[in-house]
């Protein structure tokens, strides 16, 4: 639970994994937490992405509201979201 920890260093909140190998066979975990800011989502995605790089466990894709190197925006308030396929 690497993503989990890293996630939790950036002070993500709620942060919950789910085991999906007994359900899915296109996953293994899901991990789900929640940042109090669009700049926070942001940096917990890139210490995510930075720490699963030096275990050699690279982020595969990425997607929501941001762009791989294009901070997050909140457009009025709205909920921001972003998912990253973690091999």
């Amino acid at each position: 639970m690497i993503a989990a920890q890293a996630a939790l260093e950036k002070q993500a909140e709620d942060v919950v994994v789910m085991d999906l190998r007994s359900l899915s066979t296109v996953t293994d975990f899901f991990v789900i937490g929640t940042a109090g800011s669009a700049r926070q989502m942001d940096a917990i995605k890139a210490h995510v992405e930075e720490t699963l790089a030096t275990q050699d466990c690279p982020v595969w894709h990425t997607e929501g509201p941001t762009g791989p190197q294009e901070p997050m925006r909140e457009l009025n308030h709205q909920l921001q979201w972003v998912l990253m396929d973690c091999g």
